[in-house]
């Protein structure tokens, strides 16, 4: 990312105040260093040019360029990590054997899980709606999907517990033999 910082006048012309730089880099001299941003380097440049108002008058500006780099390893560490092993945890929902009575706890338990870690997400992440960060959008949907998971769960359970009796519904042999099996190519 690139931070400037331009320094001018829109009164007086470059003959009345010529804004000159001494160096061509930013001095450095004062800094503290930061956890969150690296400086990759700085520019000091000069120029000159023209408001549309006054064709014959040349007015002169300094820009100040800094030139950072996020430093990664706390959002890798405490954002994305965390939300690939929740990620992976729903399909270990999956994974479960039926007989297994803690696969709905588990999804539910992934949910709360996925609900708290996006209120932390929320308090790290600017507040506009103009554009929406990718993560946000990720975690949202892997959301979705365990919201699914744990659905599907349910309806998976049901039919495994149910007595020989009482018949599987035909909407949902439909639904299985003839939609979700030619999605899977089956």
């Amino acid at each position: 990312q690139v931070c400037s910082l331009i320094f001018g006048t829109w009164t007086y012309t470059s003959f009345k105040m010529n804004m000159t730089n001494s160096t061509e880099q930013v001095i450095m001299y004062d800094y503290n260093t930061s956890g969150e941003w690296h400086i990759t380097g700085t520019s000091v440049d000069r120029l000159e040019f023209v408001y549309d108002c006054c064709p014959n008058s040349r007015f002169s500006k300094v820009e100040a360029s800094i030139y950072l780099k996020r430093r990664h390893r706390f959002y890798t560490l405490n954002l994305v990590l965390p939300c690939a092993m929740l990620s992976s945890l729903t399909l270990v929902t999956f994974l479960s054997p039926p007989d297994q009575g803690e696969k709905i706890s588990l999804g539910i338990s992934i949910l709360l899980s996925f609900n708290v870690f996006m209120l932390s997400l929320s308090e790290n992440m600017p507040k506009t709606s103009e554009t929406l960060p990718l993560f946000s959008i990720y975690t949202t949907f892997v959301m979705l999907m365990n919201t699914w998971s744990v659905m599907l769960t349910v309806l998976v359970l049901n039919l495994h517990h149910r007595n020989e009796d009482k018949p599987v519904p035909q909407w949902v042999r439909t639904l299985v033999f003839e939609g979700i099996a030619r999605m899977l190519c089956m």
